[in-house]
């Protein structure tokens, strides 16, 4: 079945001429649907549109952003933006940002490029880097709030992670540009430490793995994260290695307002 989406604009408009001039002769939805390999309820619209606007309805609509929307970021804005990222703190965008989200990005975007993106499209540069969300389960987190009183306990999960798909992007854009290398200072092994919220928002910090003292880059952003709740917080972590560090460790028990939970061990 064809996804009348994915054609040409000029395509579509030819599609639904003939559909309407099909309809016309008394063909059925189904009928009309087969024969041009779209979907009943497609045809359906079609005709509900063309019944209600007329032609106009049913003409090519030009594709891509509108208005003063921009098509995308350069690959150079892309590397300079993780950069940024690296060097800084979100509080350097918005003063209201402690730690990093698809919302400081957002803005940061807006800020240093002026690119006037839709939150999605930022989301969606966010996926390609490999800035993504663990997602929470759900029945994991009813299991976990059985450890403090769940008004007083916040749940998070927690995830540090090297940004392998980051990591190739780089990579590959400073073979064939050797140049940015002078533009853009940044090395291919950045890791992501982060938490997710039960409302899967993802909160996180990017460390060129290797070049700082991790563990010191983990005790800082869990503080950073403290001052954004009044709740304990209790991590659940798919791999707790990061956070079993001597320094990390010896740091979480001497603070009375963080529990972590390896997920194995997850009542």
């Amino acid at each position: 079945m064809t996804d009348a989406r994915s054609l040409s604009a000029d395509h579509q408009e030819a599609l639904r001429q003939k559909a309407i001039r099909l309809r016309k002769r008394g063909r059925t939805y189904r009928y009309i649907a087969d024969l041009y390999g779209v979907h009943p309820n497609t045809v359906f619209r079609w005709v509900k549109t063309y019944e209600k606007s007329g032609a106009k309805g049913i003409k090519a609509k030009s594709k891509g952003p509108r208005g003063k929307l921009k098509r995308g970021l350069t690959p150079m804005q892309e590397l300079k933006i993780i950069e940024w990222m690296l060097k800084n703190d979100a509080s350097t965008v918005h003063p209201s940002d402690v730690l990093w989200t698809s919302e400081a990005v957002y803005r940061l975007v807006t800020q240093r490029f002026k690119h006037k993106l839709t939150s999605r499209t930022v989301h969606n540069y966010m996926r390609r880097w490999g800035i993504v969300s663990t997602k929470p389960d759900g029945q994991l987190a009813a299991r976990s709030v059985k450890i403090r009183d769940q008004d007083e306990t916040q749940i998070f999960w927690w995830e540090a992670k090297e940004l392998a798909h980051w990591s190739d992007r780089v990579a590959d854009y400073q073979k064939s540009k050797p140049y940015a290398q002078d533009v853009v200072r940044l090395r291919a092994e950045t890791k992501m430490l982060s938490i997710t919220d039960s409302k899967n928002k993802l909160h996180f910090h990017l460390v060129e793995d290797g070049w700082v003292d991790l563990a010191q880059e983990i005790i800082r952003f869990l503080t950073l994260m403290l001052k954004q709740t009044e709740k304990s917080m209790c991590l659940v972590a798919r791999n707790a290695l990061d956070l079993d560090r001597v320094e990390v460790k010896e740091w979480i028990q001497s603070c009375d307002r963080i529990v972590v939970l390896n997920q194995k061990e997850a009542p």
